[in-house]
């Protein structure tokens, strides 16, 4: 058996095509090793890196002797993106990453409702998969950069209503944040 990485040693998608290209190469179907989500380089040292496995095609799998995840060295937080890279490769056909992302951070706070939000808002914060250069193929924190978008346009062209609000909406997402690590650190990780 052939282990490949994909298109690069820490590929930002993961085709099709790209598969049955490496098939043709080596003359038999990989087993993709896909480094995901591995922290131990320098663009991502230091960081855990929580974001949702994805940008890997549905149907994939049939292309493939099978998917393996190269984890971080931290085992609790990359549960994470292993949740996904498991899900995806029992059923890439119907795999939803935000679903999925979601029933890791419930399963990591033992179905407490309280601590799964609180994850999950770490995780926004965290939501970065393994990039090479200065183009991070995951959106940075996409629900604190909603709020804060939603802020400076209710700043800029809103209505003194419209600056109420998303000043109260950026207030109450800072204090949730703020309560988030006493919320974790008291669920079951």
């Amino acid at each position: 058996v052939v282990q490949w990485t994909g298109t690069d040693v820490v590929p930002p998608s993961i085709s099709i095509n790209d598969a049955k290209a490496a098939t043709k190469v080596f003359g038999k179907p990989t087993l993709l090793w896909d480094n995901y989500p591995v922290n131990d380089y320098a663009e991502s040292k230091g960081r855990l890196l929580l974001a949702p496995y994805d940008r890997r095609e549905a149907g994939l799998s049939k292309q493939l002797a099978g998917i393996l995840s190269n984890p971080m060295n931290q085992e609790a937080a990359s549960r994470v993106a292993i949740s996904g890279v498991a899900a995806f490769a029992w059923n890439d056909q119907d795999y939803d990453a935000s679903r999925t992302w979601t029933f890791a951070a419930r399963q990591l706070a033992g179905n407490n409702p309280k601590t799964t939000q609180a994850l999950l808002l770490f995780f926004d914060t965290q939501h970065l998969a393994p990039t090479f250069g200065t183009h991070p193929w995951q959106v940075q924190a996409p629900a604190l950069k909603l709020i804060l978008d939603k802020f400076r346009d209710a700043l800029s062209y809103g209505n003194k209503d419209d600056r109420a609000q998303a000043i109260k909406s950026l207030l109450n997402h800072a204090q949730e944040f703020r309560n988030a690590p006493n919320i974790i650190r008291s669920g079951t990780i």
